[in-house]
């Protein structure tokens, strides 16, 4: 049988999968039944594939390491919610979507929501750092302008402030959540999470990548990284 052709060119990711091909290809006495070939290199195939999936699913995001209150997942990946509530409960994205409970944990209780690992709202912290009357004490003094507390109605809110996490633009202050206020919309079942006073984050200057110059007038020179544009 004729020589396959070079194969460097081929991708590195399906190696096993070539090897096998080439295998049966260059074997003229190969006595396998072809279909036994097509589905032993399917079977490969998508061996590979779901690895591959895999791989690309645990590199998707940040690693918590911490261990899931609820459904046992370690270490957490991406989105991790302490409870405020509870000594040490930590909650997976998908157990938290899911309002799991437990005897001493409710659906209800506040969380702060970590995106990155050991960071909380642009800080480094420790998990000694996030307790609820720490977060109290240390943004005691913060000031949400034109944030209207969805409780007491005060339309600014001083110190924590916590969003609701089923009722759309709902936010309760500190006080409000220590009384368990609930409202008609609001039911005492409802996630908060605490937010930080600048809801959108500062990204430093030297981080920030142009790409080519548009034009400019007015309001200054723009800028995209758009090769289609």
């Amino acid at each position: 049988m004729k020589k396959r052709e070079d194969t460097t060119n081929v991708d590195k990711k399906f190696p096993e999968i070539l090897s096998l091909i080439l295998k049966y290809l260059d074997d003229d006495d190969d006595d396998n039944d072809e279909n036994a070939i097509r589905n032993a290199v399917l079977a490969k195939i998508l061996e590979l594939i779901l690895s591959s999936g895999a791989d690309n699913e645990n590199q998707s995001g940040e690693i918590h390491k911490v261990k899931c209150g609820a459904c046992g997942t370690y270490p957490i990946q991406s989105d991790r919610y302490k409870c405020l509530n509870c000594g040490d409960l930590n909650l997976c994205a998908a157990c938290f979507e899911r309002r799991r409970e437990s005897r001493e944990h409710k659906s209800g209780h506040a969380f702060v929501h970590f995106k990155s690992p050991g960071e909380l709202f642009g800080r480094a912290v420790t998990d000694d750092d996030v307790t609820y009357a720490k977060l109290k004490q240390f943004y005691a003094r913060e000031v949400h302008e034109n944030i209207t507390c969805d409780g007491c109605k005060r339309d600014t809110i001083k110190g924590l402030r916590f969003k609701c996490d089923s009722c759309p633009n709902y936010d309760l202050c500190q006080q409000c959540v220590d009384g368990d206020v609930t409202t008609k919309t609001h039911k005492s079942c409802h996630p908060l999470i605490v937010v930080p006073r600048r809801a959108i984050q500062q990204i430093p200057v030297e981080d920030i990548q142009l790409g080519d110059e548009l034009g400019s007038g007015a309001f200054g020179k723009h800028f995209t990284d758009d090769p289609f544009y």
